[in-house]
């Protein structure tokens, strides 16, 4: 007696679950607008949380550069379009060298093939080329007015990315910036060819530089040529290069 009524039991269950998976094909059918059978159902008791889905954006594009383009601002777009999209840090240099052109590119071929890959020393190889440097922030924080049409705002913003450029705080301590300060009113005060003499060789410190105007001032007692000027002792930055 018992055996009919458990195998009616099992039969109806088995009915059911049938009945259920024919629903769920129907309800997916119907969200994939009447798309053929799916390759699998899972069961919803054995399913795991769903994973919601990330909304894949194409990736954002820039102008390649002209030889007539602000390098500055070209690079500095390229920087902002690169931390919107999210790219990771090791991937802007090879986003950014199919957008170089002219100079810039001649810049990015002499690399050292070893370094090609790290946008910071791509960036920096660039900048000389096109013979911007540290005093050249230097000089346009110095030198820097006014323009027309400029919110106050906007001059804020510009002498404050002359005086980062000039002093990279980030990667600066206190005492360098001081020094660079004092370096600064240093090289005001002596005699303009012992200035361009000392800013040719770019001193690391105002020590260095002090060091530097010793030697050329002996070598004037001396009457020896610029050429014949005391070597200096390598700063260890120098000697590390």
């Amino acid at each position: 007696g018992s055996e009919p009524v458990a195998s009616e039991f099992i039969t109806a269950g088995e009915e059911r679950e049938e009945s259920a998976d024919r629903q769920r094909t129907q309800i997916l059918r119907r969200t994939q607008g009447g798309s053929a059978e799916p390759q699998h159902i899972e069961d919803p008791r054995q399913s795991s949380p769903p994973v919601q889905a990330q909304t894949m954006w194409p990736a954002p594009r820039m102008p390649t550069l002209k030889e007539s383009d602000d390098i500055e601002h070209f690079l500095t777009m390229f920087e902002r379009v690169a931390q919107t999209a999210a790219w990771p840090r090791g991937s802007w240099a090879l986003h950014l060298v199919p957008l170089l052109d002219g100079k810039a590119r001649a810049a990015y071929v002499a690399m050292d093939s070893a370094d090609i890959g790290d946008y910071q020393k791509v960036k920096d190889a660039i900048l000389r080329k096109y013979e911007i440097n540290k005093d050249t922030y230097r000089r346009r924080f110095r030198s820097s007015g006014g323009r027309e049409e400029e919110t106050l705002r906007e001059l804020y913003t510009r002498l404050k990315g002359h005086y980062e450029k000039w002093m990279a705080p980030q990667e600066t301590s206190k005492e360098e910036i001081g020094d660079a300060i004092v370096l600064e009113q240093f090289l005001r005060v002596v005699k303009p060819d012992l200035r361009s003499w000392i800013i040719e060789r770019s001193p690391e410190s105002t020590l260095h530089a002090v060091e530097m105007a010793e030697a050329y001032n002996q070598a004037l007692l001396n009457e020896l040529p610029y050429s014949e000027t005391p070597k200096l002792k390598k700063s260890k930055r120098q000697k590390r290069q």
